[in-house]
């Protein structure tokens, strides 16, 4: 999960870099021809861009998720641990 998060992580990255450079190029564009692609090209790189942190965050919202249910586990089984040596002590030893 935390592959795929990373990888999530650095696509949405890619495509927010992204949008300040074509704003850029369309303030600079030396001709109208360059500069109706750059505009063209801006809402759908934004739209990626937001897809992919919606991503992100769904992965995250996962990651919490397992973890908090991993947290959970491991309780139960230090408990059922606890219990365990509890019931030896008062077993005492064992005769042989």
């Amino acid at each position: 999960m935390r592959r795929e998060l990373n990888a999530a992580a650095l696509e949405s990255q890619k495509f927010s870099d992204r949008i300040p450079e074509i704003e850029k190029s369309i303030q600079t564009a030396p001709d109208d021809r360059t500069r109706r692609m750059s505009e063209a090209e801006l809402p759908v790189i934004k739209r990626e861009a937001n897809a992919r942190s919606r991503q992100e965050q769904q992965l995250r919202t996962r990651e919490n998720e397992a973890a908090q249910a991993l947290s959970t586990e491991q309780g139960r089984w230090m408990y059922v641990n606890a219990r365990l040596d509890e019931l030896e002590r008062l077993l005492g030893p064992v005769p042989r």
